[in-house]
């Protein structure tokens, strides 16, 4: 359901594009073929509609050498034209199934998390006690020892795969927030509402310190 929901955002454009082709193809067809094999623009439109859909339709063939020039060119935009849409569905299935890999690998690492006795509010003192460089974030090689080190069950490539899903931006580092967001969703806001809030507090009793010294 969720291909089909991205793919029909792109079809709008492949249906309008399907319309100019019928009109422009239909008139050119209707112009060069004679009255009586195609007697009415809406026959035309019937023929150009079974041929761009690959459909075909013996009762109803161009007679003219006019009308079979038409007719190829039609048959090769529409070869070309079926590439676009088939792209868009393809595509929309291939990034929900990327996205299905993920939510798996989240959902295990969370289950093993919790049978182990990790919670949501540990990964940010996990991430500060490997984080080697000092910056906030893990690279991969600190990541897989972190997992590791947790005693998870894990392999070395679940470990490197969820890495590379949660390093959306492809920098060769994530940090806790990208972590929690990923595999505790639901305690995301509460944890870093509360620490903000407390950062916040702190900022404000600094200042009543500097106004006081002052």
């Amino acid at each position: 359901l969720e291909a089909m929901e991205l793919a029909i955002e792109g079809l709008p454009v492949c249906l309008f594009t399907l319309l100019v082709l019928t009109l422009f193809f239909s008139a050119l067809i209707f112009l060069a073929e004679p009255r009586d094999n195609i007697p009415s623009l809406s026959a035309a439109m019937w023929l150009c509609i079974n041929l761009q859909t690959m459909v075909g339709y013996p009762n109803i063939v161009p007679s003219s050498e006019a009308g079979k020039a038409v007719v190829v060119g039609l048959i090769i935009v529409s070869v070309l034209y079926l590439a676009m849409p088939l792209g868009i569905i393809g595509n929309a299935f291939a990034e929900v199934w990327q996205q299905r890999q993920l939510r798996i690998l989240c959902h295990r690492t969370r289950a093993r998390m919790t049978l182990w006795g990790y919670g949501a509010e540990d990964v940010e003192s996990l991430f500060q006690l490997f984080d080697k460089a000092g910056q906030g974030e893990l690279n991969q090689a600190d990541f897989v020892a972190m997992m590791t080190a947790m005693g998870l069950g894990m392999k070395e490539q679940l470990s490197v795969a969820l890495f590379g899903s949660l390093d959306v931006d492809g920098s060769g580092a994530i940090d806790d927030k990208e972590f929690v967001a990923a595999v505790f969703p639901h305690h995301f806001d509460r944890i870093y509402e509360d620490q903000a809030q407390i950062s916040g507090v702190e900022d404000e009793k600094a200042l009543d310190t500097d106004d006081g010294a002052a």
